[in-house]
């Protein structure tokens, strides 16, 4: 049963997809890192996405969703799991550096140049003060895996958070099909989101994320907005790797100096 070996799946799967609707009603998708932190579902956000972090904290619910088994262990397994998030904010770095941190470096490569040693994480101070996202899981929904990273997450938000793989729609239309990537019945009729991500294998250094958001009736699905790329970028030479960085620390400083 998947509400006993749901554990495994999240420590065994590198990256997943999140989905949430804000209070005023807008959804939103992103793809992260799945972790464990006292025995739930966690996601670590630096300061420099604390917005993000404190938008999931304040929805009803999230889904989790695991549907790319790229670069996951043995025991992974395609998952979505629903439930209230609880914000924690670690501005010490305690609660991050012992085993979520051990996870991040595991599953997450490009976080080792900047956390892999205690000289790494002296220096890199602001890159180890995380806001912890724990879910408290309420219910379960198989999905049909994403092989190679193909295709896209939808969720709907009518009646709770309705969840499948699909289909990525053109990027050249505002009204398109959508269908699912096996048998299972696609999401009820409602405000919808879909996102559609890629990464470099195996060294995740290089990411795109598309979220195309509107609405959903069933069959067709309207677009309202579109934010982000599909494809993935070239890869960074020295100076964009540098400059990415100050970004990241000038960021995550800017933050924490506003939480006083």
């Amino acid at each position: 049963m998947v509400t006993d070996t749901w554990p495994k799946l999240i420590d065994a799967a590198a990256v997943c997809e999140v989905l949430w609707r804000t209070p005023d009603g807008s959804p939103h998708a992103i793809a992260a890192t799945p972790l464990l932190w006292r025995d739930k579902p966690s996601l670590c956000f630096t300061y420099a996405r604390a917005d993000t972090a404190r938008s999931i904290a304040g929805a009803d619910s999230v889904t989790i969703v695991l549907s790319d088994p790229r670069l996951s262990g043995g025991a992974w397994g395609p998952v979505a799991i629903t439930g209230r998030p609880h914000l924690t904010e670690d501005t010490s770095g305690d609660q991050f550096s012992g085993s979520l941190l051990l996870q991040e470096l595991r599953k997450y490569p490009p976080s080792r140049a900047l956390a892999d040693s205690p000289l790494l994480r002296r220096e890199h101070w602001w890159y180890v003060l995380r806001l912890i996202i724990t879910v408290e899981p309420t219910w379960f929904t198989p999905v049909t895996p994403r092989q190679d990273g193909t295709g896209a997450v939808m969720a709907t938000f009518g009646h709770g958070i309705q969840v499948a793989t699909v289909t990525a729609p053109p990027e050249d239309r505002r009204v398109t099909p959508l269908m699912s990537l096996s048998r299972q019945p696609l999401p009820a009729p409602g405000p919808a989101v879909v996102l559609q991500h890629d990464f470099s294998v195996p060294d995740r250094e290089l990411e795109s994320s598309l979220v195309t958001t509107g609405d959903w009736d069933g069959e067709l699905f309207t677009v309202t907005a579109r934010r982000g790329a599909a494809q993935l970028p070239g890869p960074p030479g020295l100076l964009a790797r540098m400059r990415s960085q100050y970004r990241l620390s000038r960021d995550c400083r800017r933050a924490l100096a506003d939480i006083g």
